[in-house]
């Protein structure tokens, strides 16, 4: 009980204070003291714009949002550090891999290394990041876990999973403490209904009763936030120019 109230405390400290108001800021590097001057304060009317209607952890609303026992909610926060430039995917691995694998100590810089080399190098991701299947294709090298990867969409041949298999995902991952969900998605999408912004970030509740999906944020420049499932995956629905394909998840669970 004590580490829960813990970490809910650190929750809100992340959402008051460490994030920057402007969301195409820079983001910290790896262990910068990112609780400094007040570009670092975030406005209380930060999300109130965006579209999608989302819903801040740090407010009232948000953490009344919580789910009893949410299995994902404390080791991801736990293990949470801010996005390099460009690193969202990567940070995401990083956070997912040591919440799932406790003392393993990936970071943003040792993921890339000779054996991850094939996937693609460090000095890509800083100018156009990872893809879906690249990031999924690091987390298998880089550990024993298993990780798959889901597109989202409405054509079944090419493989892609609708709205109703993302609910399921959803409640698969909120039954267990085993695996961890990464979402890609449109933050342009969220924000005003364009293709825009690919970034990845982690799934850490799911609260069925009101459909909102918890996402832990990674970039150190935003709070993290609630929003709505169908948002989320309408967000997903949206092709990657890298890839050419739609945006998805990623399921990560021990084997």
């Amino acid at each position: 009980m004590k580490s829960t109230f813990a970490v809910l405390a650190f929750a809100c400290a992340m959402g008051a204070s460490l994030f920057a108001s402007n969301p195409e800021a820079e983001t910290p590097a790896e262990g910068e003291n990112i609780a400094e001057p007040a570009k670092r304060q975030i406005a209380a009317d930060f999300y109130d714009s965006w579209i999608a209607g989302l819903v801040r952890l740090d407010s009232e609303k948000g953490r009344s949002l919580l789910t009893s026992g949410a299995p994902d909610y404390e080791p991801v926060l736990r293990h949470w550090v801010p996005q390099l430039k460009s690193h969202c995917g990567a940070c995401s691995a990083v956070v997912t891999l040591n919440s799932l694998l406790p003392g393993a100590g990936f970071t943003q810089d040792s993921i890339f290394n000779p054996a991850t080399a094939h996937i693609i190098s460090q000095e890509t991701v800083y100018k156009i990041g990872f893809t879906l299947e690249q990031l999924t294709g690091m987390i298998t090298t880089l550990s024993s876990l298993r990780a798959e990867r889901f597109h989202a969409g409405f054509d079944a041949a090419a493989g892609e999973l609708g709205y109703e298999s993302w609910l399921a995902a959803l409640r698969a991952d909120r039954a267990g403490a085993s695996d961890r969900v990464i979402c890609n998605f449109s933050t342009g999408w969220l924000r005003e209904r364009k293709n825009t912004g690919g970034h990845f970030s982690i799934v850490a509740d799911y609260n069925e009763t009101e459909n909102k999906v918890l996402i832990v944020e990674v970039s150190g420049s935003r709070p993290s936030f609630w929003v709505d499932a169908q948002e989320l995956w309408n967000a997903m629905n949206q092709v990657d120019k890298i890839s050419g394909r739609v945006r998805g998840w990623i399921v990560v669970s021990r084997e």
